[in-house]
């Protein structure tokens, strides 16, 4: 039996719940945030725009957790600064049926981060698609999902970027959510995303730093998205394998790289883990199953350069890993909460009941 949280209801009997699991870590974190008023403003009307659920989710934590609810607001929206410590290392492989041995679609992310507290569940918000999420506990974004209607997500920091600079607004894992919540397939996955853009509300994915996003659908289906704040590339696929480590591949994207920063710390790492994730991919063969995608998810060569990267060299290190299996009939992936090479993989599918909250 697992013990995932399962919040479920009103957005802010969603919130209620999260609070009274949570709220004694979710103070913690939220303690020393200084709230700047004019940036928390303009933050607070995008949400009222896209996203109003939110806002009544943070009051509803903020109501049983003991805080304030604009201090949450405004860790949502911090100020991006460069970090010369800042790695940003996620990895993720999108698996095509060709290529798959079990004929489905696959989709693996290994997420670096700094190593706050996180959690794994499942959420459904009355009026939004349930959905299975992995995030930190103050981020009302998510960095991994699955959801009802078997549509899987993956986000990674993208490129140094020399345009579509932007550091208010909704960054990656704020449009994972809205995904999340509001897709079915990949094409409505990317409407959403330029919806986004088109709407002014994009930032950016740490500073000055595009976004990656890879989804997957029931259908078949699999779409590669590199964006600004002001620019969305893509690809639709159906054959193949690919990875993505922290660089834009896709053409008209390369063409968004500020390339002056190449030879920052996050932009080695980013093409070491690529070269290894393709020699991995060449020696598995023709054939992916998802036990190769979890050997994947444990490769520490290169560290702390590598896939898995448990290292204490620089502040942000692996701390989950989720591999998705887009089967048409029964979507489901298995999650790992913490370093896969010490934290084993769960199963959990989207219709699964969790521990009701």
């Amino acid at each position: 039996m697992n013990t995932f949280p399962e919040i479920t209801g009103s957005a802010r009997e969603s919130g209620r719940q999260i609070g009274r699991l949570f709220g004694a870590q979710i103070a913690a974190l939220t303690r020393d945030i200084v709230i700047q008023p004019e940036r928390l403003k303009k933050f607070r009307r995008m949400l009222e725009k896209t996203a109003a659920w939110w806002l009544e989710e943070a009051e509803g934590i903020a109501e049983t957790a003991g805080i304030v609810p604009d201090k949450l607001l405004a860790a949502n929206c911090l100020p991006q600064k460069p970090n010369k410590y800042y790695l940003g290392g996620c990895t993720s492989f999108l698996v095509m049926p060709d290529r798959s041995q079990t004929g489905i679609p696959l989709l693996l992310k290994i997420r670096d981060e700094a190593p706050l507290p996180q959690v794994v569940g499942t959420k459904h918000i009355d009026g939004t698609f349930r959905y299975i999420f992995g995030t930190n506990l103050n981020n009302l974004g998510i960095a991994h999902f699955l959801n009802e209607r078997g549509l899987a997500g993956a986000n990674n920091t993208g490129s140094p970027i020399i345009s579509g600079i932007n550091d208010l607004g909704f960054n990656d894992c704020h449009i994972m959510r809205l995904v999340a919540e509001k897709a079915a397939d990949c094409r409505e996955a990317l409407e959403v995303i330029r919806e986004i853009v088109a709407a002014g509300f994009c930032s950016n994915a740490g500073f000055e730093r595009g976004m990656i996003f890879l989804f997957a659908d029931k259908t078949g289906q699999g779409l590669l998205v590199e964006n600004t704040s002001a620019t969305v590339v893509f690809k639709f696929v159906r054959r193949g394998a690919f990875i993505y480590t922290n660089h834009f591949l896709l053409p008209e994207g390369r063409r968004l790289i500020n390339r002056r920063r190449n030879r920052e710390v996050p932009m080695k790492s980013s093409r070491i883990r690529y070269r290894r994730s393709r020699q991995l991919l060449r020696a598995t063969g023709p054939a992916i199953n998802p036990e190769d995608l979890g050997r994947f998810s444990q490769d520490t060569e290169n560290q702390p350069y590598s896939l898995c990267n448990g290292s204490d060299i620089f502040p942000w290190r692996t701390i989950s890993a989720f591999i998705h299996e887009l089967d048409a009939l029964k979507p489901r992936c298995r999650v790992c909460n913490g370093l896969p090479t010490e934290t084993p993989y769960l199963p959990l599918a989207c219709a699964d009941k969790g521990r009701r909250c």
